[in-house]
């Protein structure tokens, strides 16, 4: 696994309104808001990166369908910013047919997909192109946009944050 270090510094002021602020709930809020814009720049970089490597002849985009959501944790205190590609890699759903072993034949029969949904903009490939296969080359963009980006994501999180909870 690849490793990456980002120093933050200003967080002393952070801590000292954390602790004047009782609600937790919105604490996570503006924490939130904060990621979100911080993670944007990811967004952006990965976008500018797929854009790149995109293939024109193909009518599918890897750049469009490349979005920031917010994630479920465990821990309350504690939020999760993602950066991904809508759909992600689910080869079962967009197959219109599936292959199943018959019960009393023992043969594989062609069934209807009862999940089938179907996508204008079909990316599910997109991380054979980010890791590449057996025959073809890794071209790394959501990767390389995080951890050339790591800094000022890491810089724009605190600023943001801490004008986020300077309104408090």
């Amino acid at each position: 696994m690849t490793e990456a270090t980002v120093k933050m510094t200003g967080m002393e002021g952070i801590e000292r309104k954390l602790q004047t602020l009782k609600d937790p709930k919105l604490v996570r809020k503006l924490a939130r808001k904060a990621g979100r814009k911080a993670m944007k720049l990811v967004a952006d970089a990965a976008k500018n990166n797929a854009l790149a490597i995109d293939d024109s002849e193909t009518a599918s985009m890897i750049y469009k369908n490349i979005v920031v959501q917010g994630g479920k944790t465990r821990n309350k205190n504690a939020i999760k910013i993602r950066v991904g590609v809508k759909g992600g890699g689910e080869f079962w759903r967009i197959n219109k047919h599936i292959l199943r072993k018959s019960k009393f034949t023992g043969k594989t029969v062609l069934l209807p997909n009862p999940h089938y949904t179907s996508e204008p903009n079909d990316t599910r490939y997109w991380w054979l192109v980010e890791l590449g296969t057996k025959k073809t080359p890794a071209q790394a963009f959501m990767r390389l946009a995080f951890f050339n980006n790591l800094q000022k994501v890491s810089d724009t999180f605190c600023s943001e944050f801490n004008n986020e909870l300077g309104r408090y």
